[in-house]
């Protein structure tokens, strides 16, 4: 009997530290419940917002390009070159990609006098109360 008890209580301490760590981790420790995202509606709402404020600023490339060009590089940037007279801009509004409050991508083509439409991945942020264009990347088609 004595035998017996030594082999079962260490084998019973094994067996109950298995079933508890089992039940802490396997039970508590993963939350198989979804993530509640109460504000999901009000963040698209404010990001369409944001979206369309940007976009209606990018729409002025062709008409007011330099009014997109960031204060510190108005020195640097000849925007004449890359937005010609007579050029025109569409500006896709629902690709607009939030970053932050204050910044996000759209897709923009550009048709410009003498050369074909290019599209492009437009960068842009708020500046103060305006938007300015940041950067720009070719997508091919």
């Amino acid at each position: 009997m004595k035998r017996v008890s030594l082999v079962a209580v260490p084998l019973l301490i094994v067996v109950a530290a298995i079933g508890i760590g089992v039940w802490f981790f396997g039970v508590r420790g993963v939350d198989t419940k979804p993530i509640a995202t109460p504000t999901s509606r009000s963040a698209a709402a404010s990001s369409a917002q944001i979206g369309m404020e940007a976009s209606k600023a990018l729409a002025r490339l062709a008409s007011n390009p330099a009014s997109l060009v960031p204060s510190g590089r108005r020195d640097s940037v000849n925007i004449a070159d890359a937005v010609p007279s007579g050029s025109t801009v569409v500006v896709d509004r629902k690709s607009w990609a939030m970053a932050s409050r204050t910044s996000g991508t759209l897709l923009a083509t550009l048709t410009s006098p003498k050369l074909p439409p290019a599209t492009y991945l437009v960068s842009m942020m708020k500046e103060g109360a305006r938007w300015v264009v940041v950067g720009t990347l070719p997508v091919s088609q």
